[in-house]
């Protein structure tokens, strides 16, 4: 079962300038993947059960990857960073995972598309 996507909210100001081009977390409309939310939580669970690292079965390897990712203005998943990895080739498939998936829509901050950071908590879970 794969944890929801978790937006982390910093603490930032709302008067964010009409030109900016950093990633941000809190647009007006946030960026949504092809077919929602529950149809990409669908795919990573079943991504995940054709391609758990082997290396991580073997060693027992179980947990939760937090990856951290951005979705360009253009609806690509880019700028992946493992937060928290449990290794055995998990933190690899979790990025892997994201980046299969396909293009996302794109956030909007003021009418126009910018892009959004996410931080995805993927639970690896060996069922035998």
């Amino acid at each position: 079962d794969i944890d929801s996507v978790v937006n982390f909210v910093p603490n930032i100001p709302d008067n964010i300038p009409d030109d900016v081009d950093d990633p941000i977390y809190i647009p007006d409309v946030s960026a949504l993947p092809q077919g929602g939310e529950i149809s990409f939580r669908k795919y990573l669970v079943k991504y995940l059960g054709k391609n758990y690292p082997q290396r991580a079965k073997t060693s027992g390897i179980e947990g939760t990857v937090y990856i951290k990712f951005y979705i360009d203005d253009d609806g690509f998943p880019k700028g992946f960073e493992v937060l928290k990895g449990i290794g055995g080739g998990c933190n690899e498939v979790a990025i892997d995972a994201i980046k299969t998936y396909g293009t996302w829509t794109p956030a909007k901050k003021k009418g126009r598309k910018v892009k959004q950071f996410f931080n995805l908590p993927i639970q690896f879970k060996f069922e035998q």
